[in-house]
């Protein structure tokens, strides 16, 4: 059995060739690379799209560089390559024997964009248990935590804004994780001036329980339509 976890940076043309070997095929949906090539189901303004409609929609998505060009000559370029992206990916997934995905809503989302419902099963994610006893909260005062990639799409700006009409005096907000775009990450720093917000990088997995712990709220305000 061929077990797939992503074909992103790989090739779909390795499920034809089990296929053809007659080995069986199981694939993972971790998130929306086989319906978008922005992976998140986002537009560039960060609102949701619903799916690529036959790859109709995503020639808004293009690279940026092309976009010095007229859209007059890029448009139906865009919109040929990304309908061919979209029937390529399709076939790839019909070609697999079983389609697992982590959570009902991610299920629903590619049935309504043309994967047969009985080709996808439901397989939740395990995860670790771990005593994690709170510390004593403080009367009147809330310690927010964001723990995860600082990108975009997890919506930690979204966060900031809100915070703005809250007295910093009444709480204090710790981010923990990487942050790949760094002119993203220099954006909200600049954004969470004058507010009790503390970035406090990466950390090492035996540090989670003590991050936990530190905290009263996990505040978690994704844009996209988490997979989990």
């Amino acid at each position: 059995v061929l077990h797939i976890m992503h074909l992103l940076t790989l090739s779909g043309e390795i499920v034809h060739y089990a296929k053809d070997g007659n080995v069986p095929v199981v694939l993972g949906l971790h998130d929306y690379w086989h319906l978008c090539h922005r992976i998140n189901l986002l537009k560039p303004d960060l609102s949701l799209c619903s799916g690529p409609d036959g790859g109709a929609k995503c020639r808004h998505c293009g690279d940026p560089k092309y976009e010095k060009f007229p859209l007059n000559l890029t448009m139906p370029i865009m919109a040929r390559a990304f309908a061919k992206r979209t029937r390529y990916l399709k076939r790839v997934l019909n070609s697999v024997d079983i389609v697992h995905s982590p959570s009902q809503a991610t299920k629903n989302i590619y049935v309504g964009n043309g994967v047969p419902e009985n080709k996808i099963k439901l397989l939740p994610y395990g995860y670790m248990q771990f005593d994690c006893p709170q510390k004593k909260k403080i009367p009147g005062y809330i310690r927010l935590g964001f723990v995860g990639t600082i990108s975009p799409h997890r919506g930690l700006h979204f966060l900031l804004d809100a915070l703005w009409g809250v007295d910093p005096a009444r709480f204090e907000l710790a981010v923990y994780g990487s942050a790949p775009d760094q002119r993203y990450y220099e954006s909200l720093r600049k954004k969470a001036e004058g507010l009790n917000v503390k970035f406090m990088g990466t950390f090492k997995r035996n540090e989670l329980v003590k991050i936990f712990q530190s905290i009263d709220i996990l505040v978690f305000p994704t844009l996209w339509p988490e997979p989990y």
